[in-house]
């Protein structure tokens, strides 16, 4: 998803375009990043229990990356981050991740991660126009989703090259943790804002996935350490910046 609409011609319903485009899914578990929870820009929905609504997946979580207090943006702590889900939530407007799943969950699991300490620029079409400008960056947090074969882990990394590199050894680092403690294997996925991953982890998809109007480079990825996997962009899912990814992946 994406918080606001950066594709360059829009979309007449953006709405009704995401609804349909995710209930054609056909996937048993769905990683978002660029969620809006009851986000007063986004005419304060529960983007996260919307996709989930549209997509019949009843078991859903949002870890927020950053609150929203009026017109300021409040970044979490290593105590806020404060998940919600399908069975337990309230209306606190927020900014981060989700994990949508067809599948009960086990346990739901957050991590933080190390907060950028500068920005970085950045280009989004404004009026149909390539606009770079400078931002500030925000906290970045990690969601997991543990079943009872495997966990799933998603998040998005900061824009800022330097700090995603930290974020994603942070991010391993607390992947291989949870393997040693629950026995199961970890499956990353995300917006990684990186186009090499170093380390276990392997991208299960080879190919350029932003910006979709225009791929130029990778980085969207789902990685594994274990299993066989087929894993393609679909095409036609053009509600993001984003290029979407499928997988299966036999663990």
């Amino acid at each position: 998803m994406h918080a606001e609409h950066v594709r360059p011609e829009g979309f007449s319903d953006p709405e009704r375009a995401f609804q349909a485009a995710i209930s054609a899914l056909g996937a048993d578990y769905c990683g978002l990043q660029e969620v809006d929870y009851f986000h007063p820009r986004t005419k304060s929905i529960n983007q996260a229990g919307f996709a989930a609504d549209s997509g019949s997946y009843p078991y859903w979580a949002f870890a927020p990356a950053f609150t929203v207090k009026g017109e300021k943006q409040v970044n979490i702590s290593r105590r806020s981050p404060h998940v919600q889900t399908n069975a337990h939530n309230s209306i606190n407007p927020a900014y981060g991740i989700a994990i949508l799943s067809k599948v009960p969950v086990a346990q739901w699991l957050h991590k933080k991660l190390p907060t950028a300490l500068w920005g970085g620029y950045l280009t989004f079409p404004i009026n149909g126009k390539p606009t770079r400008f400078y931002a500030k960056d925000h906290s970045r947090v990690a969601l997991a989703a543990r079943f009872d074969d495997f966990i799933l882990i998603n998040t998005h990394l900061s824009f800022v090259p330097f700090f995603a590199r930290v974020q994603l050894r942070t991010l391993i680092s607390w992947a291989k943790k949870l393997e040693k403690r629950y026995k199961i294997p970890v499956v990353l996925i995300g917006d990684l804002n990186l186009s090499r991953i170093p380390g276990p982890w392997k991208s299960v998809f080879s190919g350029f996935t932003f910006p979709v109007w225009a791929p130029e480079r990778q980085i969207d990825f789902i990685l594994s350490r274990s299993g066989q996997c087929e894993a393609a962009v679909i095409e036609g899912f053009e509600t993001s910046d984003h290029a979407a990814l499928i997988a299966e992946i036999s663990l």
